[in-house]
């Protein structure tokens, strides 16, 4: 047998895609057209996509709020705030709800999570300009290991707090 004999004796047909040489039957757009007779041909009839309006913000995650605690970095990527410029001063609980009072040295939004581990218990949002204590209703009792997450957010600043609840 000749050199010329080997290659037309290869038993896959090759086909070149770029750089890379696959088996021609690796490509299906090369593999032919199916016809599904007595299935009645219908119009296309695509629909326009849904595109959320807003975007995850790490700031509204308990799970990103506990690694950037964690780590000691801002969440989402963002500027840190400087150092101590909102503080959790104050945590009181009962039966029925947890109080957080924060002191905050410029204004900003605070975002506060009641975080099991698995599940946002009780949150709430507001505006801060200076001490002011939140409150957020538990509907049950605390299961071990349950946190208290704030993140702190000024223009394109963030910072975030935990303090252990139980």
């Amino acid at each position: 047998m000749g050199d010329h004999d080997e290659v037309i004796a290869a038993p896959i047909d090759w086909a070149t895609e770029g750089s890379l040489a696959l088996p021609a039957e690796g490509l299906p757009w090369r593999w032919g057209v199916a016809t599904l007779p007595g299935l009645p041909e219908l119009p296309s009839a695509p629909k326009a996509p849904i595109m959320p309006d807003t975007a995850a913000l790490s700031v509204d995650s308990p799970q990103t709020l506990l690694q950037s605690v964690s780590d000691g970095v801002a969440p989402g990527g963002y500027a840190a705030l400087p150092k101590n410029t909102v503080k959790i001063k104050k945590v009181s609980r009962n039966s029925s709800k947890v109080s957080v009072e924060l002191q905050v040295k410029q204004a900003g939004t605070a975002r506060v999570f009641i975080w099991d581990g698995e599940r946002v218990v009780a949150q709430t949002t507001a505006d801060l300009t200076k001490k002011h204590t939140l409150t957020l209703p538990l509907n049950g009792p605390l299961p071990a290991g349950t946190s208290l997450l704030v993140s702190y957010e000024r223009g394109d600043a963030t910072t975030g707090l935990a303090h252990r609840l139980s």
